[in-house]
């Protein structure tokens, strides 16, 4: 089985990056960069009777480096807080972003955004 046998942080910043160090199970080193945020909550606001969803167009650094000026569609998400689970989060998020307190919530999925190299 695959196992950590070093963790570097090198790091310490809105995103802590670390260099983990892997073995194998044929005993072979690999180096990986690992980028933690912390834990995130997302939420897809529905309304039946429009039978719309809700989202959000947001500006976002990497698409701006790679020349892409377009406005990302999302669905509102955002960072948990110290002390806050993720239903709440969600349901700060979706007062702050898109302005509407929220009902019943269905969890529908625990997602990895890109598990290669981010850990949120």
């Amino acid at each position: 089985m695959t196992r950590i046998v070093r963790s570097e942080p090198v790091r310490d910043g809105y995103a802590k990056v670390s260099v983990v160090t892997l073995v194998d199970d044929a005993g072979r080193e690999h180096r990986r960069d690992v980028v933690s945020f912390g834990h995130a909550a997302c939420v897809l606001p529905y309304d039946r009777e429009r039978r719309t969803a809700l989202v959000v167009r947001v500006p976002r650094a990497p698409l701006l480096l790679a020349g892409i000026e377009t406005k990302l569609v999302e669905a509102p998400a955002g960072m948990i807080d110290a002390g806050e689970g993720p239903e709440a989060t969600a349901r700060r998020e979706a007062m702050e972003e898109v302005g509407v307190a929220l009902g019943e919530l269905e969890f529908v999925a625990a997602c990895w955004s890109s598990p290669g190299v981010v850990s949120e």
